[in-house]
């Protein structure tokens, strides 16, 4: 099982408030059950329906995501998105999947999904 010690939720902003000199790099939820927010990615976010293990959790219910799902890490140049084994996939917004423990490098405007296109996140 993968286990993240001592994980805090990050900041989550209404888009309104989103400034847009920010130069870091930030994920918008575009549909999902968080509603209109951006969270910033100043360091790993990791996505699922556990508590214990997440640091951007989903309530149990959500249909598709794992418990641990997958995983978003801020670099240099772009967002690196790792799906972490989930059962129903992590797809880019053209429909291809990524692959279980490879990464994706993502850019400003870049759309991926977990499982469905019910939880949606943008790269801003």
């Amino acid at each position: 099982m993968y286990k993240i010690p001592n994980i805090s939720i990050p900041p989550m902003i209404p888009l309104e408030e989103l400034a847009i000199e920010n130069n870091g790099w930030c994920l918008e939820e575009i549909a999902g059950p968080h509603g209109n927010v951006a969270m910033k990615c100043e360091r790993s976010l990791i996505f699922g329906r556990s508590a214990r293990n997440c640091n951007v959790v989903f309530p149990t219910d959500t249909k598709g995501v794992s418990g641990v799902h997958c995983e978003v890490v801020p670099m240099k140049d772009g967002l690196l998105l790792k799906d972490l084994n989930s059962t129903y996939g992590t797809f880019l917004i053209d429909g291809r999947r990524v692959e279980p423990n490879h990464g994706v490098m993502l850019e400003r405007g870049d759309v991926f999904y977990l499982a469905s296109k019910e939880v949606m996140f943008k790269v801003v």
